[in-house]
Order: structure tokens, then sequence, then C-alpha cells
């Protein structure tokens, strides 16, 4: 998913429309060992985080530019740019939790890893401080390379 937002595939064959998550359950089908996406992670709704999981990815990297209002001016979607009521980040923050949510009410042990990808070396500092609290939501931090 190095071209494009990967939640966002979707392609018809026959009178299937087959998805993100369809992808995911394929290779995991064909036996592909480890299996891994990159996400902003604003599309995940309770449907296709449930899709996700069932799906059983090794782990998920979301891309994240900054926090809070950094983040919101970086990642905030055209169509949403006017709406007051949209918060991007809070949005991606929430859809890392009900994934991990989902895979625990499951009982799944994959996705084993969210880590967030922060776009450098400040901001790996911001998002440790921001994301503490939600330890062992987030698994890890990647360090930007320099």
């Amino acid at each position: 998913s190095w071209r494009g937002e990967s939640t966002l595939y979707r392609q018809r064959r026959g009178d299937k429309v087959h998805t993100f998550a369809d992808v995911l359950k394929y290779a995991r089908a064909k036996g592909i060992l480890e299996i891994t996406s990159l996400t902003h992670g604003q599309l995940i709704d309770e449907a296709m985080a449930e899709a996700i999981v069932e799906a059983e990815p090794s782990w998920i990297s979301v891309s994240m530019d900054g926090v809070d209002d950094e983040y919101n001016r970086i990642r905030t979607p055209a169509n949403k740019k006017g709406d007051p009521t949209y918060n991007a980040f809070a949005v991606v923050v929430e859809n890392i939790r009900r994934l991990v949510r989902i895979r625990n009410e499951k009982g799944k042990t994959r996705p084993s890893s969210f880590f967030v990808v922060p776009g450098s070396s400040r901001m790996v500092r911001a998002w440790k401080s921001t994301c503490r609290h939600w330890s062992p939501r987030i698994s890890a931090f990647l360090e930007p390379v320099r």
C-alpha cells in the first residue's frame, strides 16, 4: 500500500466487490506469513474494522503527520475542511481503539501490533507523550529515517 490509501481498495469481479479486507484475507488463506498494510486510518468504520480483524493481518501501520491541530491541518480530507465538527486526529485515534477492541472481543491475536508512523523525530516525541496512556493499544513508534 505504498501508493494510495489501502482502505479505499475496491475491485469488482462478476457480482462480487472485493475490498481491502478481502485482499488481507486472501493473503492469509494463501499462507503468506507476514501480512501488513499502511493506512491513514480515517476510513476504518465498525464494519471495516470487523473485516480487517477477521482477515488477521500480522500488523497495521498508521501514518501520522502530527498530533491534534497539526495532524488536522495536514490530514483533514478536502471535503471535510470546512466542517468544524470533523476532527481527523480524533477519528484516527478512535479507529485504532476500535480495531484493538474488536480484536480483543473476538479473542484474536492478530493484528498483533498497531504501529504509529510519525513524520519526524519531533513527531515521535509528541506521539509518545500524547499516547502514553494508550499502552498497550499502540505497540510501537517507528523512528523516521534520518
